[in-house]
């Protein structure tokens, strides 16, 4: 598992959408692999994910669709509030 900031999470969403993993965001670096994967791995422990392009284009296509939205996520739930 993968710890995120909620301001690293929104970051690493910006670049998931804009297909330029740009390690900028604090939590992970991405190597781009062959034929398109993406080896994810945390800034802070030995953790890494592997992600074959499909992995990777279907997680793009449900971060544009706002599956992956904290806010969304936290309100359905009834959760907003006390996150803030």
């Amino acid at each position: 598992m993968i710890a995120f900031t909620p301001t690293e999470w929104s970051s690493w969403l910006t670049e998931v959408v804009r297909e330029t993993p740009s390690n900028t965001n604090g939590a992970v670096e991405v190597v781009v692999g062959v034929q398109g994967s993406w080896i994810v791995h945390s800034t802070r422990t030995a953790e890494q994910i592997l992600f074959s392009h499909g992995e990777v284009e279907a997680f793009r296509h449900g971060v544009l669709a706002g599956e992956f939205d904290r806010d969304a996520m936290l309100n359905d739930a009834g959760l907003l509030a006390q996150a803030s």
